[in-house]
């Protein structure tokens, strides 16, 4: 991710993290789950997988260090099906 594009990530998330904390306040929404650099692939597809988010923010502190999609997810898997991994055995 170049440097632009992470600065306007942080951006947006900055102002959506001040929105949401607004919305949950007042109990119009749900709190946006974030994850760390560490957060293994398991972990990232059941945040992902209960349809509240389409995304996780990857936060290296206060730093806005990536974004992980369902397609990203998605496009580990088959990767790893093509190379002989059965898939069944995700990172813990």
């Amino acid at each position: 991710m170049n440097a632009l594009t992470t600065r306007l990530l942080a951006k947006e998330l900055h102002q959506h993290r001040a929105l949401m904390t607004a919305a949950t306040a007042a109990g119009l929404a749900a709190p946006v789950e974030t994850a760390t650099p560490e957060t293994t692939a398991a972990t990232l597809m059941d945040l992902l997988s209960d349809g509240h988010q389409q995304a996780v923010p990857i936060l290296d502190g206060d730093r806005l260090a990536g974004l992980v999609t369902r397609s990203d997810l998605i496009a580990l898997l088959a990767a790893r099906l093509r190379s002989g991994q059965d898939g069944k055995a995700m990172p813990q």
